[in-house]
């Protein structure tokens, strides 16, 4: 199959290069031309420059040849414009739409449960409390209405792998909230494997949802982790009740797969991030 990579960074790149790896054609993006021609040498496939926000379709046509596009495009981590964001995303699936292709997987975050509470399936209804879960609760559902049965969501956890680990940022950190809530991680290596897992099955029409089985408490776990790789662990004020656990069996079990990284505490090895990345199937 012809697969286009919309957002060729921290975790699409590592996934062209296991798709291209297994016999798939693929297609990635950059939002510069200059990187999407080093990438394009860098991995022997066809990159083209595009950006969501401002988009330049013409430019963009091999990645509109593709029979399925996997949407892996962040809205960013600061000062986002929500709206602008979520308006964008939807005319860009309206566009693949129009353009033909044939199949959609938008790359979602579990942030769409918002504050619930407790057990989260696959079958929970969504709950979005800030701007980011709310932009793509709405996404989620234009990829429903436009592909319905064609188009699949993954719903990520946390992200871990490489040089990304929440303790580099939480290091040294006081006063901190919500030290009893449980730990939703999701290793990159594991993300790829659910991804080319639903393009090899065909699995259109799925909301699915990825996390470790594992789930200890922030303050226990982010305090082990900074102490592993060598930092000052962070200080939470003392809390009462829990937050919302993500419960990831039923897509494990519809995808045939085990979680490399089923437990956060083999995220880290020798002080360092795992990141190794799975062998093409």
């Amino acid at each position: 199959m012809k697969v286009g990579i919309c957002g060729c960074g921290w975790l699409g790149t590592p996934l062209a290069s296991h798709l291209l790896a297994a016999g798939h054609q693929v297609v990635g993006t950059k939002r510069q031309s200059d990187a999407a021609q080093a990438w394009s040498q860098s991995l022997g496939a066809p990159m083209v420059p595009f950006d969501v926000m401002a988009p330049d379709y013409h430019h963009a046509q091999p990645l509109l040849d593709c029979d399925i596009v996997v949407i892996n495009i962040a809205a960013g981590r600061r000062n986002a414009d929500f709206d602008s964001y979520r308006n964008a995303m939807t005319a860009f699936i309206d566009h693949l739409a129009q353009a033909g292709v044939e199949h959609v997987l938008f790359i979602s975050t579990t942030s769409v449960y918002g504050e619930l509470k407790g057990q989260v399936t696959e079958q929970t209804p969504t709950a979005a409390t800030t701007a980011s879960g709310q932009a793509h609760e709405a996404i989620e559902a234009h990829v429903d209405r436009v592909y319905g049965e064609r188009g699949s969501v993954l719903r990520l956890a946390g992200l871990i792998g490489g040089e990304r680990h929440p303790s580099t940022m939480l290091s040294g950190r006081t006063g901190l909230s919500g030290g009893s809530e449980p730990v939703n991680l999701i290793h990159r290596s594991d993300v790829i494997a659910a991804i080319s897992a639903m393009i090899h099955q065909r699995q259109w029409g799925h909301v699915f949802h990825l996390s470790a089985d594992l789930h200890p408490s922030k303050s226990v776990y982010y305090s082990w982790a900074a102490r592993e790789m060598g930092l000052t662990p962070p200080e939470y004020h003392p809390s009462a009740g829990d937050g919302k656990w993500i419960d990831a069996s039923h897509t494990l079990a519809q995808l045939g797969l085990t979680l490399r990284y089923a437990s956060p505490y083999q995220m880290i090895a020798n002080g360092q991030v795992t990141s190794d990345d799975p062998a093409p199937k």
